[in-house]
Parts: structure tokens; C-alpha cells; sequence
């Protein structure tokens, strides 16, 4: 049944996010609130997802509170991780300067070799590019 097989990966693909969002920010016995935006019909299985996500309560189709960590679903939906009041800062900072310097370090790298290639390819090839 397609309808079946739809609703079925949705219902993996919410759990995943939502627990990826979870796992990003806070330690991984938290069970914190989360908000489910989406059209789907998934109110029957409400129950089964906060159990799998992990989760204090998940609310679905909600207003979401200032201080959550988002995540999509596709195009079906989003997921909303509430971290406010959860998060350590310096340990969040921390986090996200050594992903900075991770990126920073992946864009020198590009650059290297883009001048590289600039160098071996020859000028004709450039201006028409």
C-alpha cells in the first residue's frame, strides 16, 4: 500500500530529525519538548514518535517558543527541538567555533586548489571560463 509506505517513512524521517536536532544540542538522556509542523495526518501516531524521539511531549501543529533548534523534513514539515534553558553556552560556543575554524579550513583548501588549477589550465580556457 503506497499510502502506507508514505506515511511510514515520514513517520522515520520526523524521528530521525528530531533526534539529530536533540542529539546536536543537548546530552542524550534530555528529553526535552519538541513541535512537529506538519499537513500530514501523524495524530494517530504521536505516541509511538515521542517514545522514539525521546522526548518530554511532542506537540503537533503548534505556536513554537523563542528558543528551539529547528530541523526539516523534507518538504513535509519541521521539527522544533526546545533547547532554551537545556543548552551549556560555553560549550555550545565552543562548538560552534571549532566548526567555524572546520569551515574556514575547508574553504582555504578550495581555494588552494582552485589556484592550482587556474595555474595548469591555460589562459584561452580561463577567459572563456
Amino acid at each position: 500500500d503506497m499510502e502506507l509506505d508514505s506515511r511510514v517513512t515520514l513517520v522515520k524521517e520526523i524521528i530521525h530529525t528530531a533526534r539529530s536536532v536533540k542529539d546536536t544540542y543537548l546530552e542524550s538522556k534530555a528529553k526535552p519538548e519538541v513541535y512537529l509542523t506538519t499537513s500530514e495526518e501523524v495524530e494517530d501516531l504521536m505516541g509511538v514518535m515521542e517514545d522514539l524521539v525521546g522526548c518530554s511531549a511532542l506537540h503537533l501543529n503548534q505556536d513554537v517558543p523563542l528558543g528551539t533548534a529547528m530541523g526539516t523534513v523534507g518538504n513535509r514539515g519541521t521539527v522544533h527541538v526546545l533547547v532554551k534553558g537545556l543548552v551549556d553556552p560555553v560549550q555550545e560556543i565552543n562548538r560552534l567555533h571549532a566548526k567555524r575554524c572546520e569551515v574556514e579550513r575547508s574553504c582555504q583548501q578550495l581555494q588552494e586548489v582552485v589556484d592550482k588549477h587556474s595555474e595548469k589550465v591555460p589562459v584561452h580556457v580561463q577567459q572563456a571560463n
